[in-house]
């Protein structure tokens, strides 16, 4: 009797457990996709034939600061990060920029259009990519 009821409560500690668990990353995968319509919506109306590359750090950053303020509540609640730290501030634009780059066609075709045209890191180390 007592090995049934242990493995009844066992198995409904990881039903919660499972269940809380997707439930945050459905939460975070929301959040994401909120935040990556917001930024391409705003970069799909820049006229990108006007925009230089060295003119882009600074037409992103604004729209960035802009999705970020629009999402401010929501990002510190579901990823832990403020707009007061600087690191977290970098991690936020990663993410946009990350999951711009996959879901913003928009934005995508820009940064393949002018991949010769950025800056690059001037270290010898060899860089790769690699992605399905």
């Amino acid at each position: 009797m007592k090995k049934k009821l242990f493995t009844g409560i066992s198995m409904l500690i990881v039903s919660v457990c499972f269940l809380t668990f997707t439930s945050a990353a459905q939460k975070d995968s929301t959040l994401n996709q909120r935040i990556t319509k917001t930024f391409c919506d705003e970069f799909s109306k820049k006229d990108l034939a006007k925009i230089k590359p060295d003119q882009l750090d600074m037409e992103m950053g604004l729209i960035i600061l802009d999705v970020i303020a629009k999402y401010e509540k929501d990002i510190k609640k579901e990823w832990g990060l403020s707009i007061e730290n600087d690191e977290d501030m970098e991690k936020i634009g990663e993410n946009i920029g990350r999951d711009a780059a996959l879901n913003c066609p928009a934005f995508r075709e820009y940064v393949v259009k002018n991949l010769d045209s950025f800056d690059t890191e001037e270290d010898d180390s060899q860089k790769t990519i690699s992605g399905k």
